[in-house]
């Protein structure tokens, strides 16, 4: 059977590929580079809990060759206590990243409504399932971003969404909406859904979670993962909290056996830590509340109040935020950019050890002291 040869310029195949996907710009994270310390991916920096060790040490090998059914259904229920809902209201995904997937895919249709800065993983998922997107105004405060409750309650009423979504810490701005805000839209628009992302819930004592709210409001959706909080971005553990109706319809879109045994067995170590990793999460904001203070004091840069485990600092301009960000790294640490937000001037920073925080603050000194001296 002889073959034809494909021409690379014009390569009919991905004609079976749907078009949407086609024109999708992909969502590529910045690279990990681990010869500097890493602080652009709001990795946590501290290792496991010890607990977390002991059950990597102590993992029986067998169970690597079978399918986990009970130890994700002990996982299930662990969390469902934590969260103060039933077992019925957890569905588990490898990654919340995961479950804003098969949350989208389960969607009848849009628009949706989404703060007006936005990681683009949302807006690629919209554009996945041939979704039309709007947005609310996110603004610029004093010393914060605040979500306008004004053009949230603007946007529901002109564009009648399928999905509101808010992010409890905003990233990347560490902002919180007024939790009244939220329950309010989910009783007012009750024929759509609340997508409420905590991925960033539990550094902030002042940031609370809404996940026991489904019980009282069956269109509210929680999304939360192990990634931050808990530090296990490796694992790729994430859930919804959700109504039992609306669990048992993404049920039957979710993948079978999609949770990794491992990831469920270091789960329910880390929840065995808690206590380990809320010390951890105090320990960061004073670091963090050290660090804003220094780079604070410097002319023309400002830190933004966050409830996350980063921080959003502005510069007097685009050319100085690159330049900023240029001489951090080449002190040894990569911090990230803001400008696929839309904000140029901007560097996003995750919080890692003191001395790591104190290395940054130095180089931003030192760059700033040597502009100044041109």
């Amino acid at each position: 059977m002889s073959s034809r040869p494909v021409s690379s310029r014009h390569p009919t195949h991905l004609r079976a590929i749907r078009e949407e996907i086609r024109r999708i710009e992909r969502y590529d994270p910045p690279f990990a580079d681990r010869s500097v310390i890493n602080l652009s991916l709001n990795e946590h920096y501290a290792p496991p809990s010890s607990q977390i060790q002991d059950a990597l040490h102590n993992l029986d090998p067998m169970r690597l060759v079978t399918y986990d059914t009970e130890l994700a259904e002990q996982l299930r229920a662990r969390i469902a206590a934590r969260e103060g809902v039933a077992i019925e209201n957890i569905v588990l995904c490898p990654g919340s990243s995961s479950g804003l997937q098969l949350l989208f895919s389960c969607l009848s249709g849009g628009p949706l409504l989404v703060p007006s800065i936005c990681w683009s993983y949302y807006l690629n998922l919209a554009r996945l399932h041939g979704f039309p997107v709007t947005s609310y105004a996110l603004q610029k405060g004093a010393g914060e971003f605040q979500v306008s409750p004004e053009s949230v309650s603007e946007a529901l009423e002109r564009d009648r969404p399928t999905l509101l979504l808010f992010i409890q810490p905003h990233m990347p701005t560490g902002t919180l909406a007024p939790v009244d805000l939220v329950l309010g839209c989910a009783e007012r628009a009750r024929s759509a859904l609340v997508l409420v992302d905590e991925a960033y819930h539990g550094f902030s004592p002042d940031a609370a979670s809404v996940a026991a709210e489904v019980l009282t409001h069956p269109n509210l959706i929680v999304s939360k993962t192990f990634s931050k909080y808990f530090g296990l971005a490796g694992i790729r553990m994430g859930y919804l909290v959700v109504s039992a109706p609306i669990a048992e319809q993404l049920g039957k879109a979710a993948s079978p056996f999609s949770v990794p045994f491992v990831s469920s067995l270091v789960a329910l170590a880390a929840l065995d830590s808690e206590a380990h990793y809320r010390a951890l999460a105090a320990e960061l904001m004073a670091v963090k509340g050290a660090f804003a203070r220094r780079i604070d004091a410097l002319p023309g840069v400002r830190s933004y109040r966050s409830h996350g485990n980063f921080l959003l600092v502005e510069l007097p301009d685009a050319e100085a935020a690159a330049r900023a960000e240029a001489d951090i790294r080449a002190a040894g640490v990569a911090v990230r950019s803001a400008r696929s937000y839309g904000l140029p001037s901007f560097l996003r920073i995750s919080l890692g050890a003191a001395e790591t925080m104190d290395r940054v603050a130095t180089a931003l000194e030192e760059s700033e002291a040597r502009h100044e001296a041109r």
